[in-house]
Formats: structure tokens, C-alpha cells, sequence
């Protein structure tokens, strides 16, 4: 409806089309992470804001937005202001304020519980110059190509030059709300630019839903012919992409999503470790993607190994080697971190400095496990 009212029904009708079948979006469903709930709440933003909804309404979504992920809504605030900006009073300044806001009263609880915590680490973030604020044309190119790259997922992959030109031509052809349509996409960009940190893909998930609906109606001021071929074209290509949402390495979520696990694996790993200890005492590290979350295991222990073996690892986490008192074995556990292998490397750097080169080891799709040589 914000589209049809934006642009025309047929814009409308065709972004709709795309939204369906779009290896991009589609993908985005297959994460286990907060982000894609924002494409819904975006949806709502982009129709309340279209059709002059309150501006309670308007903040209050961009707060929810930045609820399911800061990067990505705190982004659309400066946004609000400048496209409320013939509405604004002391008065209407404090409606967006309290609707942003509001969201964010268990973290503005959870704050005044723990000393500012958060607040903290967000203030020295801001001040960090290689991640905080600052200015750099290079961050704002790298942002672009990350940005063009996230577009060309929504319809062309991989032919990005295809995509860009398809979206500056349906930018070029914007008669109507030209100034509606500009605004949203490029306020937030600026703002994000002004972070030494530099974008994720998924920063710009926000920017998809109405991207998308220009691209739509670049392809409909097409030539006929054009027009035609180039909408079979996507369709075709999409649907023959959305195979690979299905594999179990593809869409997963942002850090470590090329790593192949299932239950099975965690399974194959633990047994591999009881079967080397022979029923002997022993310990492990794990490096768990994302960053600390072993829960996985520590419940596969407890509810497989337990009942199977009859023994849990006497330590499990962070430990040296004299804070062991019955180990005979020592194990590290981990999957590839393809996002930083600096980390990772640092990691295997301690293992083998308080444990000793790897005598055997074992692998589960992108599980792997290595036995060390000594224990001290």
C-alpha cells in the first residue's frame, strides 16, 4: 500500500512479486538472529509513514527497529526528524524522543541495575578511532559497495553492475515523493558513514524493502521488450537461487554461516572424545561461533554423555593446566572462524602454549577436534 501510493500499483504489484521470490530476503529467513524481524517492522514504518501516520507511531517503530538491532535502527532516527521536520516543536521533538525511546525501558532498567554498563561501553565506542566517530570517504565507498552488493542479492546475483544500473536508472525516473524516497535511503547511509567501524551487509536491511520497489520501478520504465525480459530474467534466476537456502552452510547467521553443524556432529565429536580418553579423566577448551555461546555443548554433556558414559569432563571452558587435578587427556574443540582467524589463531596460539602440539584429531563437517600431547 506505502508502495502503490509512492510510485503506482504496477510498482506496487512487481516489488510484491519480488519480496516472494527473492534469494536475498528468502535468505534472511533462514537466520537465527534478531535482524530479520525488522524487515516486517520496516514494512509498517515505511506505510506509516507514507500514509501520515502519527509521529509517536513513526519513533516508536524506528525504537523497536533499533531494539531488534542498534546498528541498523538508530540509524532512521535523524531520518524522522528531518522528514517531520515542518512538524517540529519542543512538543513534537519530545513525542519522538518518548516513542524511541520506550522500547528501550528494560535497557534503561537493566542500566541503573548495572553501573551503566551499557551506556559505557557505547560512549567508549563513540570515542575510538578506529571504530567510532569520525570521517573517512573510504569508509563511505566501502559502505557503498556493501550497500550495492546487499541490492544486487535482492534480485541479480551476481551480476552487480546489472543491479546498480537498474537501481540508478529507477532513482533517475522518481518523479513523484522523489524527495520521500532520497531522504530515507541516504540519511541513514550518511550517518552509518560517519562510523570508522564500517557497515555489515545486514546494516542496510532496512533500506531493502523500499530499494527493492525502485528497482521494480526502474524495470518498469523499461522499453516493452526490455521491460518483459528483464522481469523473466529475475524470476527465473531467483528461483533457481533459492536452492541453496536449503543447504545447511548457506543463510545460517552473520559470523561463521560457510560452518556446516548439526545435532549429529556435536554427537559424532563427543563420541570421538569418550573413545580417546578410554574412560580416563580429561578436559576441553571449546571455540564456539557465535563468540562464548557453548550452551550446546554443555547441554549435550549433560543430557548424551551423562547417561552414555557415566562421566563428565572434570573441566570445561577456562582453565590452565594446574587448575586440573585429574585430566589425563586434554581436548580443543572448535569451528573455523572465517570472519576473524586473527582471533581464532590467538586462541590455538594459548592451546598449544599450555598444552603441547595436536597427536590426533577429528572432524565433523565444520566441527573439528583436536587431541593434545600433555596435560602440564
Amino acid at each position: 500500500m506505502a508502495i502503490k501510493k509512492l510510485f503506482n500499483k504496477n510498482t506496487a504489484f512487481l516489488t510484491l512479486i519480488f519480496y516472494a521470490v527473492s534469494y536475498g530476503l528468502i535468505s534472511y529467513s533462514r537466520w537465527f538472529i534478531t535482524v530479520p524481524f525488522i524487515l516486517p517492522l520496516t514494512n509498517l514504518f515505511l506505510f506509516t509513514l507514507v500514509f501520515k501516520k502519527s509521529i509517536f507511531i513513526n519513533a516508536l517503530l524506528v525504537g523497536m527497529i533499533t531494539q531488534t538491532n542498534a546498528a541498523v535502527g538508530i540509524f532512521y532516527l535523524p531520518f524522522i526528524f528531518f522528514h517531520c521536520k515542518k512538524q517540529l516543536s519542543i512538543k513534537n521533538i519530545l513525542i519522538i524522543l518518548f516513542g524511541f525511546i520506550l522500547p528501550a525501558t528494560p535497557l534503561i532498567i537493566f542500566q541503573f541495575r548495572h553501573d551503566f554498563i551499557t551506556l559505557r561501553t557505547i560512549l567508549s565506542y563513540l570515542g575510538n578511532s578506529t571504530v567510532g566517530l569520525g570521517f573517512s570517504l573510504g569508509i563511505f565507498w566501502k559502505n557503498l559497495v556493501i550497500y550495492l552488493k546487499e541490492i544486487n542479492h535482492l534480485i541479480l546475483y551476481p551480476y552487480l553492475l546489472i543491479s546498480t544500473a537498474i537501481l540508478i536508472y529507477g532513482l533517475s525516473k522518481i518523479k513523484k515523493e522523489k524527495r520521500f524516497v532520497y531522504s530515507y535511503l541516504i540519511i541513514p547511509f550518511l550517518f552509518l558513514g560517519l562510523f570508522q567501524r564500517g557497515a555489515i551487509s545486514f546494516f542496510y536491511i532496512a533500506a531493502l524493502p523500499l530499494t527493492l520497489a525502485v528497482l521494480a520501478f526502474g524495470i518498469l520504465n523499461l522499453p516493452k521488450l526490455f521491460k518483459f525480459v528483464t522481469i523473466l530474467i529475475i524470476l527465473l534466476l531467483n528461483l533457481f537461487l533459492i536452492k541453496n537456502v536449503y543447504k545447511p552452510n548457506n543463510a545460517l547467521i552473520p559470523i561463521g554461516d560457510r560452518n556446516v553443524i548439526t545435532l549429529q556432529d556435536r554427537k559424532n565429536i563427543i563420541d570421538w572424545v569418550y573413545e580417546k580418553s578410554n574412560g580416563k579423566e580429561f578436559s576441553l577448551w571449546i571455540y564456539t561461533l557465535p563468540y562464548f555461546q557453548d550452551y550446546p555443548w554443555e547441554y549435550l554433556f549433560l543430557t548424551y554423555a551423562k547417561d552414555k558414559y557415566d562421566y563428565l569432563p572434570e573441566r570445561s571452558g577456562s582453565f590452565s593446566p594446574n587448575d586440573l587435578k585429574t585430566s589425563v587427556h586434554f581436548f580443543n574443540v572448535y569451528e573455523v572462524d572465517h570472519d576473524n582467524l586473527s582471533r581464532q589463531n590467538v586462541w590455538f596460539g594459548e592451546v598449544e602454549k599450555n598444552f603441547g602440539e595436536t597427536v590426533d584429531s577429528f572432524s565433523s563437517n565444520d566441527i573439528h577436534v583436536e587431541l593434545r600431547e600433555k596435560i602440564k
